[in-house]
């Protein structure tokens, strides 16, 4: 297992990333870099479970697949624990975000002690929301301002996922 919270699979033309525990700015530059080594692909398949974690990094991710996205790559989100914080940003660059049932997706706005960055962090995040949901920015600044948590149907009825899905098993797993 690696020693940092993503993880590429590379299979043909689809590129899947795993991003899994607490994104940290120590790797930020690797995961840009393995990103940007394994394009071109058609497809991007985003494996998340995630607390969330540094907002610069997630930004940063938030801002390169929504370029790909733009550039024609099909870029889908599947949440398969949580995403929470900074990880839901990262899932809103997503043309297609699924969601399992008894899955979480959590949204708060940023934190930290300069409340200029925190605001300018905080308008990035509004914008990312709404123009993924089509909800007003006052809308989604008082969703952000009050933290939310919800499920997997609560995220589809909230628009910030498109489809429950059932959950994945891995070879050999039993229900």
């Amino acid at each position: 297992m690696p020693d940092r919270w993503f993880f590429f699979d590379r299979k043909g033309d689809v590129l899947e990333i795993f991003i899994s525990g607490k994104i940290d700015d120590e790797h930020s530059g690797g995961f840009l870099d393995a990103l940007r080594d394994h394009i071109p692909v058609e497809q991007i398949v985003l494996c998340i479970n995630s607390e969330g974690g540094d907002v610069y990094t997630g930004v940063a991710i938030y801002n390169r697949l929504s370029y790909l996205s733009r550039e024609g790559v099909k870029v889908r989100a599947f949440i398969e624990g949580i995403a929470s914080s900074s990880a839901a940003i990262v899932a809103m660059a997503a043309d297609q975000i699924e969601i399992a049932e008894d899955c979480f997706m959590q949204l708060h706005a940023p934190q930290g002690d300069d409340e200029r960055l925190v605001s300018l962090f905080t308008d990035t995040f509004v914008r990312a929301i709404s123009n993924r949901t089509g909800r007003s920015r006052d809308e989604v600044a008082t969703l952000l301002e009050n933290g939310h948590w919800m499920d997997g149907r609560t995220a589809v009825w909230e628009k910030l996922a498109d489809t429950i899905v059932e959950p994945v098993l891995m070879e050999g797993e039993n229900v």
